[in-house]
């Protein structure tokens, strides 16, 4: 320091004057150099380092897409290069979770069941749209419990059931709403940690109430089939056996015994050839032969068969069927089938004296036939079963009458497999109206 000092301080020449020292100043500019330049070196490395930190920072909140500009050569360089590959390393995986979530997204909302996922708690953290439509539960439903959601107590219920469980369960839950009843069949399995813990539950729900009534309907069936077999039988098995024990000696007797033996043959007979006949329109097989048909002149077959027993009964025709109607599409012999079929329990259920009616007009491609009668009609909350097999409205009637109660439920299969439709009009008192639409011929 002292020499420093010496050398920076003026000196005198020969003559006296004062002068500097020569290598006073060159040793000023390195030392103003030599700051400088670590001054400059100092702050590009400090800008790069608050880049890196910048670009770490960012990283580290999930904002993928940050980089970091690699500065020249050096050990740093490397530190900026791995951030950047880690960052696109993270971006490349980020983008494959945003696809892999998206079609698991899709898969879930165009499921036709409902999905729900809840924590270990119960609350929800994921509903489709289907549980949503299935429960009536607007969203958002995160975080909610189920029964908040959906107002079910069974479904509180099973997904309790199924926090609890130690494996997969299955429960059936009754969703009653005022527009409808629904039965869901629901498929539950607890979710477990890789420690064991819980961890939440997840649940499927089908719409199984389509199912369940095709059963009942199949189960009703089947009791109805072996109720319409045994009636006839036991009465035939019946006479048959007094017959047997003595019951010819009587001639009048025996002959009335043998009328009621054929008169309930006729009624078996009858019943298993519509039974065969429904089987057959049911699963497709009945032999249909769609042509141009008359309307007017299937009406008037029909009219001649039940016109017999019409007359009995003092009752009369009211035909409104134009001759010049275009033809429709249809099987003649099906059409003629069901029109006798609605024209005969049309002469049923009228009283004597009653007027019957038949009438047919085209409309907007379609030919519609309506048979009409003013009997004593049919009640509202029966009025949607009457095509049901079996279903009568009046059953001690319809028995007497000699009815099975298949008519009218194959006359809507054999409507339907013409393309066609069938419906009923009725209320209490005003008589019924039958409309069968079928395509015109093209």
């Amino acid at each position: 320091m002292a020499a420093l000092f010496l050398a920076l301080w003026p000196q005198e020449d020969a003559t006296g004057r004062v002068v500097a020292a020569p290598a006073a100043a060159a040793l000023l500019v390195s030392v103003l150099l030599a700051a400088g330049i670590g001054i400059a070196s100092s702050g590009r490395l400090a800008r790069r380092l608050e880049r890196l930190s910048r670009a770490a920072g960012a990283v580290a909140e999930g904002k993928t897409g940050a980089r970091t500009r690699p500065g020249p050569e050096d050990e740093l360089r490397q530190v900026e290069r791995s951030l950047n590959r880690l960052a696109d390393t993270l971006d490349d995986r980020h983008a494959l979770l945003l696809r892999q979530r998206n079609q698991m997204q899709t898969v879930f909302e165009g499921m036709v069941e409902g999905v729900l996922l809840t924590d270990a708690t119960g609350r929800i953290l994921f509903a489709n749209r289907a549980f949503e439509r299935i429960f009536d539960a607007p969203p958002p439903l995160e975080g909610l419990r189920p029964l908040e959601a959906a107002r079910v107590p069974g479904l509180q219920e099973s997904i309790e059931a199924a926090l609890a469980a130690s494996g997969p369960l299955t429960r059936e839950i009754e969703v009653v709403r005022a527009h409808q009843e629904k039965v869901l069949r629901v498929s539950l399995a607890p979710l477990r940690g890789d420690d064991g813990e819980s961890i939440g539950a997840v649940a499927v729900f089908h719409d199984v109430t389509e199912l369940k009534r095709l059963e009942q309907a199949r189960r009703e069936f089947v009791a109805n089939v072996s109720h319409e077999l045994r009636t006839p039988l036991t009465a035939i098995k019946g006479y048959a056996e007094t017959l047997l024990h003595g019951g010819l000696a009587d001639p009048q007797s025996a002959a009335e015994f043998v009328r009621v033996i054929d008169r309930h043959a006729e009624r078996l007979r009858l019943l298993i050839e519509e039974l065969l006949d429904l089987a057959a329109v049911e699963q497709g097989r009945a032999r249909l032969d769609l042509e141009p048909t008359s309307p007017a002149e299937v009406s008037a077959q029909a009219v001649g068969v039940v016109r017999p027993a019409a007359d009995l009964k003092r009752q009369t025709f009211a035909i409104d069927v134009p001759g010049d109607l275009p033809p429709c599409r249809a099987d003649r012999n099906r059409l003629a089938q069901v029109l006798i079929n609605l024209l005969g329990n049309a002469v049923k259920f009228t009283p004597d004296g009653g007027r019957i009616g038949i009438r047919a007009r085209a409309s907007n491609g379609h030919m519609e036939i309506d048979v009409s009668d003013n009997g004593p009609g049919i009640p509202p909350d029966e009025l949607g079963r009457i095509f049901e097999r079996f279903y009568r409205v009046e059953r001690s009637r319809d028995r007497r009458e000699g009815g099975t109660g298949l008519g009218l439920a194959i006359a809507k299969h054999l409507v339907q497999a013409m393309d066609g439709s069938i419906e009923a009009e009725s209320a209490p008192g005003t008589g019924s109206t039958f409309r069968v639409t079928l395509p015109l011929a093209s």
